[in-house]
């Protein structure tokens, strides 16, 4: 399976749902619930989980929303824009711990609805004693219209072949607005659960029957759900606001928000003019969450009212919430903790031509929960990200050496027993105290995930020292810039990794890097129980096609190798001693061993070493790793110019200026 196989499966449903109006009313449906996804994301969706409300990566589940996935969920496939998948899980796929976040949908009642008929006036004209599902109409004619205006030229390039062929210009744009305008009024309607004021008429939709090939079904619905998209979330804006002014809650989600989810990449049109696919490394789809599911592409939020979920955006839209309890039911629920909104007849597909899932088989991908790790690993890792106790090491000693050559002043603590950590104070709360005395903080912890929310919270710049056997973003420019020093390049290399693979963060993140240059070769060289972990492949390796190697030998690796990176076992990510024990001193390069290897392969170690390096390799030439220390000050010093916006006080410019 691969990024080709979903692009076909979005062509095949693409034509299944505009092959007849019952299948395109279900589709609708399922949009208007996905409304911030692309329209060939909407497709995907709708052929694998047609039944989905919430979707979100494991990441997003895991790190933001404190839940686990369930082993043997079945992912939505989506591609990663590399020719490879991402995988996506509704919230059902999904079990809630105590400290896992509220889940919950937006729902248009009748405490809202005056509110919302005022917003809607006053963003779209569109009177509100016209009612809000009369103002809906009128505004989907509306953005109908001004859609062809401004796109119309695109739309007449892409009708050949099709159905509309041979319309003039007139009858053309008629048939665009006619089914665009019916389109979108279905979807807003069916998301605001106002169907039931407004019957539709089968020859209404029956339009869209003629946009029969690929090109011309992608212009429509990528049209279709941007227009939705646009009138969905200013209504959401409003609720929310709405909800926040009624309950006087000033929550900080909206920094939250705008921090976490900005991880989609922007999407693109093809030369016909239809949406290109858009990668979503995280974004919890419309039944979500806490203001922080599903987000827009940038270059679709520019023709929207600015939203806090983007860098410089106003008030914060979010995502459509469900509600998350304890752990009972299938979504983590008991029963009678499940919320209306997620069981009622709107939230569901009721179209899909009335096939059901094994009819659907044929539209399906296959799901690999093995990327994954277990239930029982998810819950250990939310769970110890929560306990208060494990403090952050907010400002480490090379942090401050390197602010104080910059000549700025430092403070900071190195552990639980030095902080408000030992009084209960969770990581969130410590970043939001330290954000009133500090410009920027560089953060270390042994916690995966745990930087990332402490950037969430903080209202300055948070930099990532390292976040348990997660990664180390910083260290890894340091690695680059040795690697350069001494190859003169960054491609085309053979880079042997050696030692702890699991739980290496400095690998992780170098491995990430180092994917991005042509023509590089990996070989992991460790024992079984410490290989490289199967999620850094998926996301590193398998979207750039990268070649690589897993190995035990590193002797017989040696001869073949341009870069060594040395790490050490780490027995601090051990549960138990004896497995440490067992493990520790199984690679060791000696100065002996060392000459099996190129003259000019450089060995790299972040330090600290125990054994595994000797120490009468220290005075090879080849031994790079206190050239890491040295480099280290500069690139620290450089993070900190680049993320304060501080010109470099040598040459004027600031570090990011290209």
């Amino acid at each position: 399976m691969n990024g080709t196989t979903t692009v076909q499966l979005a062509e095949k449903t693409a034509k299944a749902v505009t092959g007849s109006v019952e299948e395109w009313t279900g589709f609708l449906q399922s949009a208007a619930r996905l409304y911030k996804y692309s329209y060939p994301e909407q497709l995907l969706i709708y052929a694998q989980r047609p039944e989905a409300t919430a979707c979100a990566s494991y990441e997003i589940w895991n790190q933001t929303m404190r839940r686990y996935v369930r082993r043997g969920a079945t992912g939505i496939a989506l591609p990663d824009g590399a020719g490879a998948v991402r995988y996506v899980f509704d919230v059902a796929d999904t079990g809630a711990r105590k400290s896992s976040r509220e889940v919950k949908t937006w729902a248009l009642d009748e405490n809202n609805r005056e509110v919302v008929a005022r917003a809607l006036e006053t963003q779209y004209g569109s009177a509100a004693k016209l009612g809000i599902a009369g103002q809906l109409e009128e505004i989907a004619m509306q953005q109908s219209m001004d859609y062809w205006q401004w796109h119309q030229d695109e739309l007449r390039g892409i009708v050949d072949g099709s159905f509309l062929e041979g319309y003039d210009e007139l009858n053309l744009e008629i048939a665009f607005r006619n089914t665009a305008a019916a389109s979108v009024k279905y979807m807003l309607l069916s998301r605001c659960n106002l169907a039931q004021e407004y019957r539709l008429e089968p020859e209404e939709l029956a339009g869209v029957l003629e946009w029969n090939t690929p090109a011309a079904s992608g212009a429509l619905g990528s049209a279709i759900s941007e227009m939705g998209e646009g009138v969905l979330r200013q209504i959401e804006r409003t609720i929310r606001q709405y909800e926040r002014s009624q309950n006087h809650d000033e929550r900080t989600d909206v920094h939250e928000e705008r921090r976490v989810l900005d991880s989609r990449p922007d999407s693109s049109r093809t030369a016909d003019g239809a949406e290109q696919i858009r990668t979503d490394s995280g974004a919890v789809s419309e039944g979500a969450s806490d203001d922080h599911l599903q987000q827009p592409a940038p270059e679709r939020e520019a023709d929207r009212a600015p939203d806090g979920d983007r860098p410089g955006g106003g008030e914060s839209d979010g995502g459509d919430r469900v509600g998350a309890g304890e752990a009972g039911g299938r979504d983590g629920r008991t029963e009678g903790e499940r919320p209306d909104a997620l069981g009622r007849a709107d939230e569901h597909l009721q179209g899909a031509g009335g096939r059901n899932r094994d009819e659907r088989a044929d539209l399906r991908l296959n799901r690999q929960m093995s990327l994954f790790p277990t239930e029982a690993e998810q819950i250990q890792t939310i769970d110890e990200a929560d306990d208060p106790t494990v403090a952050a090491s907010f400002l480490m000693e090379k942090a401050a050496d390197v602010m104080l050559r910059l000549g700025g002043k430092t403070l900071g603590f190195a552990g639980a027993q030095l902080s408000s950590a030992s009084k209960g104070e969770t990581v969130e709360d410590t970043a939001r105290v330290v954000s009133n005395y500090a410009d920027v903080i560089a953060m270390r912890h042994p916690k995966e995930g745990a930087p990332l929310r402490a950037s969430l919270s903080a209202r300055v710049p948070v930099i990532n020292a390292g976040d348990g056997g997660h990664a180390h973003p910083s260290q890894t420019m340091i690695d680059l810039m040795t690697i350069r020093q001494r190859k003169g390049r960054l491609d085309h290399l053979t880079i042997g990794f050696c030692g702890d693979l699991k739980f290496g963060r400095t690998v992780h993140s170098l491995t990430a890097a180092l994917s991005q240059f042509e023509g590089n070769r990996f070989v992991f060289i460790s024992p079984e129980d410490l290989r490289l972990p199967q999620y850094v492949k998926a996301e590193s390796l398998a979207p750039t096609h990268q070649v690589y190697k897993e190995t035990a030998d590193l002797e017989a690796e040696l001869p073949h190798l341009d870069v060594l990176y040395m790490t050490r076992i780490q027995q601090e990510r051990f549960f138990n001693e004896e497995e440490y024990l067992r493990l520790k001193g199984c690679y060791q390069l000696d100065e002996a061993l060392l000459q099996k290897a190129p003259a000019d392969m450089p060995v790299l170690h972040p330090l600290p070493r125990i054994d595994e390096i000797k120490k009468d390799v220290d005075d090879d030439p080849r031994a790079a790793y206190f050239d890491q220390v040295h480099n280290g000050v500069y690139i620290r010093m450089a993070i900190i110019l680049a993320v304060l916006g501080i010109p470099d006080p040598v040459t004027g410019k600031k570090v990011l200026d290209h």
